[in-house]
């Protein structure tokens, strides 16, 4: 019951990844919880936790990315012309 409780608060604790610290402590909470059971509090933070860290992934590495990949456009273009 105890354990129950504890996972209900850590749940009330959970919020929004804004740095990468944020984001380094919740990739270590989702390993911690990866095997937990369905139907239980410790699930349920796994899942909020995921989404969490897709969002922020979303947001920092998938921009990042885009400019990788506009960047290697441009270059391959630019050699064309020459």
């Amino acid at each position: 019951m105890q354990q129950a409780f504890e996972a209900v608060i850590s749940m009330l604790e959970t919020r929004p990844i804004r740095t990468e610290a944020d984001y380094r402590a919740a990739l270590d909470e989702i390993e911690r919880l990866f095997d937990a059971e369905l139907n239980t509090p410790e699930f349920d933070r796994l899942e909020v936790l995921t989404t969490l860290v897709e969002a922020y992934e979303q947001r920092h590495y998938q921009s990042k990315h885009q400019i990788l990949l506009k960047q290697s456009y441009i270059i391959s273009n630019s050699v064309g012309c020459l």
